[in-house]
């Protein structure tokens, strides 16, 4: 297959439906200490294992969103 220089092979992605229940289940692997929050390093991390695109933007935004204290 020709691909251009410079352009990296890129993976199919599949969509999966999950409940919410099992895709809490899959971001709380990351809580490293257990205490049921995570911080902006394991949520980085589960968007990376996850196979998420632009991870570090996707933490960002999810921290936008959910962090109304800011801590």
């Amino acid at each position: 297959m020709f691909r251009p220089k410079g352009v990296a092979n890129r993976c199919l992605r599949t969509k999966v439906n999950l409940t919410e229940e099992q895709l809490k289940g899959l971001f709380w692997q990351f809580d490293t200490y257990g205490d049921r929050r995570l911080s902006k390093q394991e949520l980085n991390k589960a968007f990376n294992n996850l196979g998420s695109s632009f991870p570090a933007w996707r933490t960002w935004r999810a921290l936008c969103h959910a962090d109304e204290n800011g801590d």
